[in-house]
């Protein structure tokens, strides 16, 4: 391994480090809401409390949505830390109903919208 992939890997995880240990973080942390620590999933009860992010993403073309959900879903497969609850969000919009019945996303096609949002 070259020593710019080590000192790139060493920064990753001094990243993680300083966002898990650091309590005053923004983004909120399924374990906010866990009365058990010990335990590895929330229970029924502490998921319905969880505050999820409130976000959607508009895109111009049936294309780029079917883009952004193959990138999503490879960062779905990467190691990531999913104990956030946006980044675990993010991570899961590559599921819609064509993959899991009754699943959906944020990802919005509509270009006119689209459009819209990025006139100058």
């Amino acid at each position: 391994m070259s020593k710019e992939i080590r000192n790139q890997i060493e920064k990753v995880k001094k990243y993680k480090q300083i966002i898990t240990e650091n309590k005053n973080t923004i983004m909120k942390r399924y374990d906010d809401y866990q009365k058990n620590k010990k335990k590895l999933i929330l229970t029924k009860d502490e998921l319905e409390k969880v505050e999820w992010t409130k976000y959607k993403i508009i895109v111009p073309t049936k294309e780029d949505r079917e883009e952004l959900m193959s990138a999503f879903e490879y960062i779905h497969n990467s190691n990531i830390d999913t104990d956030f609850v946006a980044v675990n969000q993010l991570a899961h919009e590559y599921l819609d109903s064509e993959r899991i019945e009754g699943a959906s996303n944020n990802i919005i096609v509509n270009e006119k919208l689209f459009n819209e949002l990025n006139k100058k």
